[in-house]
Parts: structure tokens; sequence; C-alpha cells
């Protein structure tokens, strides 16, 4: 590449990244210096740390879920080159194809169809949510850990088979990209649960569309039930 190929690609590489991620991070300086007693009040209150800590723990089971999901389904993936992996490799992607929201639906019947109706903010209201997220994350780890057993060089392979080590060789190969899968499926668990319908979870991005809608935080006189689902708990 001539130097001004490099200048340019350098050039594109820091305006898309500050598009997209400078900007909105200079937003969120500049409203934390315009009144820092919002963030300061936020820090200590108690109902807003709440909410903060239940939305990580419900995103990180969503997550964690997924990666547990795609492990079993990436070794074929990642190791056999038959019929059989082929399909797997156009199959497990179209989840990411469909809005989460079509999976949820999907899932939706499904339960219906079994006469469970979950009450909104239970627990296994919680769970389902939790499931559906994790099943329509899963590509997205299985894919990474395929890819990097796919890496794996053949003697390698042939030496863990000979010394009875092969899952523990594979679950090793398996770390760093499930890790980094784990990291995003946190970051778009946290988004995606706002598109439930209906939900009565109380988590971040709901949180945030009833403030939108209500102009104030869900509550018993508030539900966000009765925003998403028309009718109240």
């Amino acid at each position: 590449m001539t130097s001004r190929g490099s200048i340019f690609a350098r050039f594109s590489l820091w305006l898309a990244i500050l598009v997209t991620a400078g900007l909105p991070v200079a937003w969120a300086i500049g409203v934390v210096f315009a009144d820092p007693r919002t963030l300061l009040a936020g820090l200590w209150d108690a109902r807003m740390m709440s909410l903060f800590g239940r939305t990580v723990g419900y995103s990180l089971l969503a997550a964690g879920g997924a990666v547990a999901l795609a492990f079993p389904v990436a070794i074929p993936m990642g190791r056999s080159a038959g019929r059989m992996s082929r399909a797997l490799w156009l199959i497990v992607p179209l989840p990411l194809l469909l809005p989460s929201m079509v999976t949820g639906y999907g899932w939706q019947q499904v339960l219906a169809a079994i006469d469970l109706h979950p009450m909104p903010q239970s627990t296994l209201d919680v769970a389902r949510c939790v499931a559906i997220l994790a099943i329509w994350l899963f590509p997205i780890p299985a894919i990474a850990i395929a890819l990097s057993l796919r890496r794996i060089d053949a003697s390698l392979i042939e030496q863990s088979v000979l010394d009875g080590v092969l899952l523990r060789t594979l679950l090793r190969r398996s770390l760093a990209p499930g890790a980094a899968s784990l990291a995003a499926g946190v970051v778009l668990a946290m988004q995606e649960f706002a598109i439930f319908e209906p939900t009565g979870i109380s988590v971040m991005a709901t949180e945030i569309r009833m403030i939108f809608e209500t102009g104030m935080l869900s509550s018993f006189e508030n539900p966000i039930a009765s925003l998403v689902g028309g009718v109240g708990v």
C-alpha cells in the first residue's frame, strides 16, 4: 500500500471510530460536566444501583447461556468437514438475520401452546427472557469458537487424541473467543431486553423506555406491563 493509501486508510478508520463511538461518548461526558449532580445522585441512589446490577446480572446469564449452548455446536463446525458441518455453517447464523423480537414471539407461541403464561416480573418471566436471549445470541460464540478451532494445527489434535486430552485442548482454545463472545453478548443483551413484549422485567432498557413514555421509572402504580401490553399487572 502506498503512503497516500495508508494515510487514507488510517483517516477512514479514525473517522469511523469518531462518528460511531466518539460522538456518543463526548455527548455523555458533556452532559455529566454540565450537571455533575445527576451522576452523583445516580451513583448514590440505591434503586439506580440495584437497577444497574440487575441489568448486568440478567445480561451475564443470557450471554453465559449463549456460550454454553454454542460450545457443543462449535466443535463439529470447527473440527468437521462433512455435510453436517457445512449444514451447521448455513443454519446456525440464521437467528441473527432475524430481529430478536421474532425469536421472542416464536417462543411466546410455544409457551402459549403448552398453556404457560408467566406472571410479569416473576422468576419464570425473567427466566423466559434470559433463555430466549441466550438462544438468539448463541450463533455469535458458536461462530467465533468454530473459527478458532479451525485454526488448530492437525498435529496438535492428533497428539491430544493420543494423550487423551482432546476435550481439554478444545476447551483451552475456546477460552479467548468464548470470553470475547461473552462480552459482546452482555452488551447486546443489555439493549435487547427492551424488545420483549409483553415483559414486566425492570432493566435499564425497559426503564429508559418507561421514562420516555411516562416521564418516570416503573412502580406499582406505573407498571411496565401496562405500557407494553396495554393492561396492568
